[in-house]
């Protein structure tokens, strides 16, 4: 059987795979984004200024989550913008 740890309150834990980002925190677990693709995430990447802010892409969307206020923004890339 597993052993489950629990998070310090302070702490919150992102779980990466190729479809999916999940933000885990000690009060709670949701999906941060999931790929609209069969590709599966291109690129994430945190801020290096230390402002808590990430961005996550698919070929497709792109999305900007700032963790400090817990809000997102989702932008749709167009049709030429993708390689």
């Amino acid at each position: 059987m597993a052993l489950q740890r629990q998070l310090p309150r302070e702490h919150s834990l992102f779980i990466a795979t190729p479809q999916t980002i999940h933000l885990r925190r000690p009060s709670s677990e949701k999906a941060l984004f999931e790929c609209e693709t069969a590709n599966g995430i291109v690129n994430a990447k945190a801020s290096r200024d230390n402002s808590g802010l990430i961005a996550i892409a698919d070929s497709h969307v792109v999305l900007l989550y700032d963790t400090t206020r817990g809000s997102d923004r989702k932008y749709t890339l167009k049709n030429g913008d993708v390689s």
